[in-house]
């Protein structure tokens, strides 16, 4: 039981690790279509340390990573993303809001068990 629960807590972090990626490419988008230069490095940024983390867990559970890749593209067929960015989308990646309600998403920590 204690394992399937930490497949699903896995589960939901990589798939809030993808929906926060798909969101940063569409706000780097934003910001090239705008040329605004100093929000583009900081959402470059973002993406790229959030493609490091999803690469940490591809090397930690490969087979989970491709399940929730699979569940998050048919979800994005269900219900697709906005066309536009929302009004404050960009908020969420200040400094100061790094860190969600569940602290243990960004972590880069290895579980030895």
């Amino acid at each position: 039981m204690k394992r399937v629960i930490q497949q699903l807590d896995s589960f939901w972090t990589i798939l809030y690790c993808l929906n926060r990626r798909a969101e940063l490419v569409r706000l780097v988008r934003w910001a090239e279509r705008k040329g605004i230069a100093g929000p583009l490095r900081f959402y470059q940024n973002r993406l790229e340390d959030e493609e490091i983390r999803l690469n940490s867990y591809t090397v930690r559970n490969p087979d989970l990573v491709r399940w929730t890749r699979r569940f998050h593209q048919f979800n994005n067929l269900i219900l697709p993303p906005p066309r536009y960015p929302r009004r404050g989308a960009a908020a969420g990646y200040t400094r100061n809001n790094l860190t969600p309600a569940r602290k243990k998403a960004y972590s880069l920590s290895y579980n030895v068990t």
